[in-house]
């Protein structure tokens, strides 16, 4: 199996690889599995025990942008056409493609099954043609797809909506996890016949304690509070409101340790890996740094890269998180920690929906000073009557996480060569 679509530089997307590799080995014993990463070294360093080769897209880009449009096309041909041939003529097939693509197309086209892996790749925020062009190269080398969980849409581009229903109309099996992302294959007219809405696979990896820590949940009269920002820029499209997330989450923590006397760690997923483009500590940092003098003697910015396990030791030793980076929310949920999420796409409302939590998510473009604390209010106030739910929650998406061996297992079991 090849896993594709990976930046395991955001540490959500490496617990998401995580949990996948874990459920995938359960499910196809003796699996042989490698990934395509959009930063090869890091992902080497990261998964020393896993193939691991760079996504197509970056051993294809045009060499000369006065070119960029004739190139591509041409490069898509030549691509498409050596992945078909690899199978029965490999040499043909070498001699079409540059020395740096040959590994990468090998990889695919040697391939049982091709998924893409789980998140939220697949939405028009983001560039979807290089995503697309390595699942149509893998279809043409005769690869079974599968998407594993993810959200996706919804889709307004024509190009996207035609290449999405031609692969999916093939695929064994897409995972989502949302009833909305569903909704969205259907309404530019994708059949579901292959869907099965899952929970998030990082729910997999939640600690069998998990639900006993979230039933037994009591504020403290100091509590400790774990709080994930990031840049929300291309969500909001505005600095302006940017700042105003940035200004309401200081407000936040101003009143967090004036009234409540509070400890207040920043901490996220997507930090201390200089190669990523983004810094999750740096916003903090820059958050921190605006706090009056007696507040920032309580808060401390947490800049260390932590893997899915030392971040869940560090929400573990907080009271509650208030998360914007949806898997710091998942991850700190499975420690036994609740959880206030603030959303900038519709995944977050989605899946903490599932939890228990949909009427304590915040939306990032709305939130202002007054509104975050108000939010962090009802939440201690309701967590009496929430925590129950919350520990029914997380165990019921937890034992539903890891059953997707048995899904997997019958549907792309018989694929293995």
């Amino acid at each position: 199996m090849v896993i594709t679509g990976l930046v395991v530089s955001n540490g959500g997307d490496a617990a998401i690889l995580d949990a996948q590799v874990d459920v995938l080995r359960r499910a196809l014993p003796g699996l042989e599995m490698a990934v395509h990463d959009s930063a090869p070294p890091v992902a080497r360093r990261l998964y020393p025990d896993l193939e691991v080769h760079p996504v197509l897209a970056a051993v294809t880009r045009p060499r000369r942008r006065r070119l960029r449009g004739l190139v591509p096309w041409l490069d898509r041909r030549r691509v498409l056409l050596a992945a078909r041939a690899w199978r029965l003529s490999p040499g043909v097939a070498k001699a079409l493609l540059r020395e740096a693509e040959r590994e990468v197309v090998r990889s695919l086209a040697e391939a049982d099954v091709v998924a893409h892996t789980g998140g939220t790749t697949l939405v028009e925020t983001y560039d979807l043609d290089p995503k697309l062009f390595e699942l149509e190269v893998a279809s043409a080398a005769g690869a079974t797809l599968v998407l594993l969980p993810q959200s996706l849409g919804p889709f307004t581009n024509r190009d996207y909506m035609v290449r999405l229903r031609r692969l999916l109309s093939t695929a064994a099996l897409v995972l989502l996890r949302d009833d909305r992302s569903a909704e969205h294959l259907t309404q530019v007219g994708i059949s579901t016949q292959a869907v099965e809405v899952v929970p998030d696979i990082v729910f997999a990896l939640a600690a069998p304690s998990a639900a006993g820590r979230l039933r037994s949940a009591e504020m403290p009269a100091r509590p400790r509070v774990a709080v994930s920002v990031r840049d929300c820029e291309i969500f909001l499209r505005s600095g302006d409101k940017q700042r105003s997330y940035e200004d309401a989450v200081g407000a936040l923590v101003v009143d967090l340790v004036r009234r409540r006397e509070a400890a207040v760690t920043f901490v996220s997923t997507c930090q201390g890996t200089p190669e990523y483009w983004a810094d999750d500590s740096a916003i903090a940092l820059r958050i921190h740094q605006r706090l009056p003098e007696d507040v920032r003697g309580s808060t401390t910015v947490d800049r260390t890269r932590h893997d899915h396990s030392g971040l869940a030791a560090v929400f573990g030793e907080h009271d509650v998180a208030v998360t914007t980076r949806m898997h710091a929310g998942i991850i700190a949920l499975g420690a036994g920690t609740p959880v206030l999420p603030i959303a900038y796409e519709f995944k977050t409302r989605e899946v903490m929906g599932q939890v228990g939590l949909g009427d304590h998510v915040e939306d990032v473009g709305e939130v202002t000073d007054d509104a975050l604390v108000a939010a962090f209010d009802a939440l201690l106030e309701d967590l009496p009557a929430l925590r129950g739910r919350l520990a029914v929650g997380v165990e019921a998406l937890r034992a539903r996480a890891h059953g997707l061996d048995t899904l997997l297992a019958d549907r792309i079991g018989s694929t293995r060569g």
